[in-house]
């Protein structure tokens, strides 16, 4: 296995706001400033919710899971497990031929 990680930013955007071409330059600038540019996204992109467990916790490994093709543990402590599977459906994370997990999300992962 690799050791190259593609950094993916989910964001749930406010009433109104629009994920437009100058929101994802200021925010991969902000990252950019405040981390390093290794922790600069590749993606941003908008999601309707984000899956989290029953206590309010982001559950970004399940999510990292089920986008890699791999089966999603825990199911059960997760308070909206449809939204693993939204994010995970989205074809801008559809991974190429021959990389980790491809070709395995042809039915949702969770289980």
């Amino acid at each position: 296995m690799g050791s190259d990680v593609r950094v993916v930013l989910l964001v749930r955007l406010a009433t109104g706001a629009v994920l437009d071409a100058g929101l994802v330059d200021d925010i991969r600038a902000r990252i950019r400033r405040a981390a390093t540019p290794r922790h600069v996204p590749a993606m941003v992109l908008a999601v309707d919710d984000l899956p989290r467990t029953r206590s309010n916790k982001l559950v970004e490994l399940a999510v990292a899971d089920a986008v890699n093709g791999r089966p999603v543990r825990n199911v059960d402590a997760i308070a909206n497990p449809a939204a693993i599977w939204a994010i995970a459906s989205r074809p801008e994370l559809v991974l190429p031929p021959g990389a980790e997990g491809a070709g395995a999300r042809s039915a949702p992962p969770i289980g």
